[in-house]
């Protein structure tokens, strides 16, 4: 709902949240770097730690994840639910 001052456009362009697996190559890089360019808060996931450095320096928020291993999608749950 938006506030005095707030248009309905404002608050949903706040809203605007996506999660990217695979941000560290290819498709999954492109659209993680030009949904954060459209001002969408980018939530990139990636396997390696240097590949999620790179992101992290990239301005983006990113994360471990591996679906073999379930600990890994809870983590990212936490943190795209705070």
């Amino acid at each position: 709902m938006a506030t005095p001052g707030q248009t309905t456009s404002t608050v949903a362009k706040e809203l605007r949240t996506v999660i990217v697996t695979g941000a560290s190559s290819g498709i999954g890089a492109y659209c993680a770097r030009a949904l954060k360019a459209e001002g969408w808060r980018v939530f990139a996931t990636a396997r390696k730690p240097a590949d999620i450095a790179v992101l992290e320096a990239d301005g983006l928020e990113a994360f471990y994840l591996d679906y073999r291993e379930p600990e890994s999608i809870a983590a990212l749950v936490e943190a795209v639910l705070e």
